[in-house]
């Protein structure tokens, strides 16, 4: 992408004067910008590429476009043999956790005209799932962990399963450790090196339900019912250890990006956490929803919550971002400890930071937007995988902003 000579004078002129932007206050207030209210109980949410794809329990799986926030409209559904609990899209391919009829495989390549691929019964009840390459590994209540192989989507086989200690009800994989939320149990740490033969290798037993895990590096976040959001040290899996927790009213799922966790709350809706430091995490903005918050899934600057009877809810959460354009110390040189962390103003080592990251194709710092989008556009600061021209752009007009 093209950018103007004044432009570069600009960015020029801001390195070499080192000009200095403060970051704003960390409260912030949440807005709504608009819902869908779904058939059924919405459970669980992700959202790719402009479109919602929503859990629906007994109405299985819904598709909405969400492009316009404040207006969004179902595009159509699958309604799927059981009850859809928990939903992973892949591509092209839908994975539905659904509750007694296990995994559903489902092809949303024309989102107007979803098809089925293939199922496989679990044993259980199906209401977790993360997909790895050609593996899913499915949070099957209490039969465990199941780990099956779809690879021919026709035809999902089991590979291996592991009996977990109480109830399985999510799981992330990381490597070749499988992390599942067991409920009463806590967290459970589970090699999966060799997926036919799954082995429990550490746990750690949260005080209360743990209802969901996102695993971030080397940290476990998780949604713990009554006892809130808590945060683990999992370097060594083995061995969880807390690092620190935040009490909310009845944690129910979570999502964090960057130094926030997003918390779906029950009848607390959205929790917005600074978990900057995780050893003091602390609340900055908070948004009530009209029914149960159940999941959430943040794009952007949008979080979308899967409210159980109140559907869709579509919330503006921009103010409580931190500044994007803030990514390091603006004394720190590479290989310094503390290289990389913001430090609540935006100099010019912030872009030194990112062009690094750029040049050296680092798509957890530079994958900030789609790459032919305007602004404007709907999938405009949506990363879409890739780093191109467009990021820097992108990120050079934030820099240039600095923040308010």
């Amino acid at each position: 992408m093209r950018m103007t000579q004044s432009r570069w004078l600009l960015v020029l002129l801001g390195a070499v004067t080192g000009s200095v932007t403060e970051v704003a206050s960390p409260q912030c207030t949440p807005s709504l910008l608009g819902f869908y209210d779904t058939p059924g109980a919405a459970r669980d949410v992700q959202v790719v590429g402009g479109m919602a794809y929503v859990a629906n329990d007994r109405f299985g799986l819904t598709i909405i476009d969400v492009a316009d926030a404040v207006h969004p409209s179902v595009i159509s559904a699958y309604d799927t043999p059981g009850h859809a609990f928990c939903v992973q899209i892949v591509g092209t391919t839908a994975y539905v956790a659904d509750f007694e009829s296990g995994l559903q495989v489902i092809d949303v390549s024309d989102p107007v005209s979803p098809d089925l691929l293939g199922s496989y019964d679990t044993p259980g009840r199906a209401v977790g799932i993360q997909v790895v390459g050609s593996t899913a590994f499915v949070a099957d209540g209490t039969a465990g962990l199941q780990i099956i192989d779809v690879l021919d989507p026709a035809a999902p086989a089991l590979v291996g399963a592991l009996d977990t200690i109480d109830q399985a009800a999510d799981v992330q994989v990381s490597g070749a450790i499988a992390f599942v939320a067991d409920y009463p149990a806590g967290l459970l740490t589970i090699d999966v090196s060799d997926p036919s033969s799954p082995a429990l290798i550490g746990s750690y037993a949260t005080p209360s339900l743990a209802n969901a895990v996102q695993i971030v590096d080397q940290t476990a976040y998780v949604a713990d019912g009554y006892a809130g959001l808590h945060i683990l040290d999992v370097s060594d899996p083995a061995h969880p250890v807390l690092t620190g927790s935040f009490d909310t009213d009845s944690a129910n799922g979570v999502h964090v990006v960057g130094t926030t966790a997003y918390v779906a709350d029950s009848r607390s809706g959205l929790q917005v956490i600074d978990v900057s430091d995780p050893a003091i995490p602390a609340l900055i903005g908070t948004r009530d929803t009209p029914d149960l918050a159940i999941s959430v899934h943040v794009v952007g600057a949008t979080a979308y919550v899967a409210d159980r009877d109140s559907g869709l809810q579509i919330i503006d959460v921009s103010q409580c971002q931190p500044c994007a354009a803030d990514l390091t110390t603006q004394s720190a040189r590479l290989g310094d400890p503390e290289y990389g962390e913001p430090d609540g103003v935006v100099t010019a080592a912030d872009l030194v930071y990112f062009v690094h990251a750029w040049v050296a194709r680092d798509t957890s710092v530079t994958d900030l937007t789609s790459h032919r989008t305007r602004p404007g556009d709907p999938l405009h600061g949506v990363p879409d995988g890739l780093v191109t021209a467009a990021d820097l752009q992108y990120y050079i007009n934030l820099w240039l902003a600095g923040c308010p």
